[in-house]
């Protein structure tokens, strides 16, 4: 009776250790999933604010190289004549 009792005793310190690791295991994976989906988020939010902020940022640089092509093209005397006269 004494063995039966033991060999059941370490059974259930066995199952409770196995018990243990699972539910360790699974807390892991929990948390792994957590902040998989916070990434994920994170990634999701900010390329959506990239998209909603992108047509504005290519309006300003349209209007910056119009405005940079326009004064290229722009003809100023005084430079020149600036120059002619050293």
């Amino acid at each position: 009776m004494t063995v039966t009792h033991s060999r059941f005793t370490q059974q259930a310190k066995d199952i409770n250790t196995n018990t243990a690791q699972i539910e360790v295991k699974i807390i892991l994976t929990k948390v792994k999933v957590w902040f998989q989906n916070r990434r994920t988020k994170y990634k999701r939010v900010k390329a959506e604010e990239d998209m909603t902020m992108a047509p504005s940022k290519n309006r300003s640089h349209v209007i910056r190289d119009q405005v940079t092509k326009k004064s290229d093209c722009r003809y100023d005397s005084s430079s020149e004549e600036s120059d002619i006269d050293v």
